[in-house]
């Protein structure tokens, strides 16, 4: 059985970077999985108090992985996903810190 991750922005249609990214994807259909999990647990996460810790720990994952990916072409479409992720993660981010109305 396939395991669903639902990617939902929070902020209601608010802010136009992160409703790009509202999808259904299945786990198995990840191109990058050992980033990519952690990532999709921070763009799901709709609880602010654990926002944060998913976002760090999404971030460190995203770390690990920079620092043993290869350089070259072959690794650019990786290195362009993880340029965006980041992108997403601060606006994720800056979401975060605005006051909850």
């Amino acid at each position: 059985m396939k395991q669903r991750v639902s990617l939902q922005a929070r902020c209601n249609g608010e802010s136009p970077v992160l409703g790009s990214f509202v999808k259904d994807i299945t786990v198995d259909q990840l191109k990058f999985p050992e980033w990519q999990r952690p990532y999709q647990d921070a763009l799901s996460e709709l609880d602010p108090a654990k926002l944060t810790a998913k976002i760090a720990a999404a971030e460190a994952a995203i770390a690990v992985r920079l620092a043993s990916i290869p350089e070259g072409p072959e690794s650019r479409e990786e290195r362009q996903a993880i340029n965006d992720a980041l992108s997403a993660l601060r606006v994720l981010k800056r979401e975060n810190q605005r006051p909850h109305r």
